[in-house]
């Protein structure tokens, strides 16, 4: 199923394109690496997928898709502390909490009033709402909040510092921790690992390697590019060209098209030098 697709997608900065048109999709389930020279738009392509409009064609997203975007520059400034802003992604599920504590305050006061049939009702829904509650991880987010920060290089003594204390590597890696326990469809990755040590590095590929979600991952890191993406998107002159494969398999098929390309061209032009050499010979006589 496509999540977003781009039709005839176009960008400019000013009267000079970035790139455009390009025709791209996004799968459910798709792993794909974004490359490209610096300034060569990979971020403006993210934004593009995240929302913002084209300048020409078209961008059609899958009705209610959840995307879940690490800018490379983060603007939210929290008042709580680091563990309070990992937790807050899981606001949906802590009303649910609520409303099943309020159900269990219903169940006494109707149990203790001996109303069987309203009781029977209540208890139908705590045990439909319960079940929805386990299923979409309640009473793990507290663990799984904990496994991200300390997989990307928190401690235990940081959980509790404000957030506005954190250098800006250090708010980089919180933004990163809750955004991958985001309830998103598609993830937009923007140099990930930027603010990321060796261990917290192989921490998030082993934890995206297991992600069933999709995502768009733009990084320099050729190790993460290799083991994550199963498809490569390269901006280049304007365009962008689509690989199948991992990082290192787009660079052999990227040569393979480069070869290709300039054969073409020897051939078109010694067809075109023996063109004009016919018609100067013809010409002569």
């Amino acid at each position: 199923m496509s999540l977003v697709r781009l039709e005839g997608v176009c960008r400019y900065y000013g009267a000079e394109r970035i790139f455009g048109p390009v025709d791209l999709a996004v799968h459910a389930g798709e792993r794909i690496g974004l490359i490209g020279p610096n300034g060569s738009g990979k971020s403006t392509l993210l934004e593009l997928l995240a929302g913002a409009p084209p300048d020409e064609g078209s961008v059609v997203r899958a009705k209610d898709l959840r995307i879940g975007f690490l800018r490379q520059e983060g603007t939210d400034e929290p008042e709580g502390t680091v563990f309070a802003y990992v937790m807050s992604v899981f606001a949906g599920l802590e009303r649910q909490e609520e409303e099943l504590r309020a159900l269990e305050r219903r169940m006494g006061e109707v149990g203790t009033a001996g109303d069987e049939s309203a009781l029977a009702g209540l208890m139908e829904s705590y045990a439909r709402k319960l079940a929805a509650f386990e299923r979409e991880g309640g009473y793990e987010r507290d663990a799984r909040a904990r496994g991200a920060l300390f997989g990307l290089g928190f401690t235990e003594g940081d959980l509790d510092r404000p957030f506005r204390t954190l250098s800006g590597g250090e708010r980089a890696r919180a933004r990163l921790a809750r955004l991958l326990l985001a309830d998103a469809d598609l993830l937009l990755l923007d140099e990930p690992t930027n603010h990321l040590d060796l261990a917290s590095t192989e921490w998030l590929q082993g934890f995206l390697q297991k992600d069933e979600r999709a995502y768009v991952i733009v990084s320099h890191d050729r190790h993460l590019l290799d083991a994550l993406p199963r498809v490569i998107w390269e901006i280049e002159a304007r365009t962008v060209r689509v690989y199948k494969g991992n990082y290192s398999a787009s660079r052999e098929q990227a040569r393979a098209l480069r070869e290709r390309m300039q054969k073409e061209y020897e051939e078109d032009r010694e067809e075109r030098e023996r063109l004009e050499a016919f018609v100067r010979k013809w010409s002569a006589g």
